[in-house]
C-alpha cells in the first residue's frame, strides 16, 4: 500500500483540474484534496506558477450564484499541467520499476531451474552410459 502524502493528494487535485484545463476555474479543489493546508496551499501554489487566481471580472462573467463569486477562484497555468503530467510519470516509472524487480526474480528462479535441469540431464546421460558400459561388460 502506498503512503498517501500531500504530494500524491496534490497530484489528485491537479489532475481533476487539468481535466477543464484552460476553460474551467475552480473554488474550493485544493482546499478539498489539501484540507490542513488549504489556502496557504493556493498561495504557494500561485507563488510557484502553477495555479493562477482569476481576477474580479473573470468571476463576474460566470453564470454562479453570488456566494459562489465570493471564493478564491483559480485555474492551472501551464506549469502546472507539466506538473501534473510529470506526476503522471512518476507513478508510471514506479510501476515500472516494480514489474522490473519481479521480472528479475522470475529470471533468477528461471535461472536456477535452467542449471537443476542441466545437472540432472548430465546425471542421466552419465548413468545411462554406466549402464550401457555394464551391459556391454558383462
Amino acid at each position: 500500500m502506498v503512503e498517501e502524502t500531500t504530494f500524491r493528494k496534490l497530484k489528485k487535485a491537479l489532475l481533476e483540474m487539468m481535466r477543464g484545463y484552460p476553460e474551467w476555474g475552480y473554488y474550493g479543489k485544493l482546499q478539498y484534496f489539501l484540507p490542513k493546508t488549504g489556502d496557504k496551499s493556493v498561495d504557494l501554489l500561485i507563488d510557484h506558477e502553477i495555479i493562477e487566481e482569476l481576477s474580479k471580472e473573470d468571476v463576474q462573467k460566470l453564470q454562479i450564484s453570488e456566494e459562489e463569486k465570493k471564493q478564491r477562484w483559480y485555474r492551472l497555468k501551464p506549469r502546472g499541467v507539466d506538473l501534473a503530467i510529470s506526476m503522471i510519470n512518476l507513478e508510471y516509472s514506479e510501476r515500472v520499476l516494480k514489474y522490473t524487480h519481479e521480472t528479475s526474480y522470475f529470471t533468477k528462479i528461471l535461472i536456477w531451474f535452467t542449471k537443476i535441469l542441466v545437472v540432472a540431464t548430465v546425471g542421466m546421460l552419465i548413468f545411462a552410459f554406466a549402464q550401457a558400459l555394464i551391459t556391454l561388460w558383462f
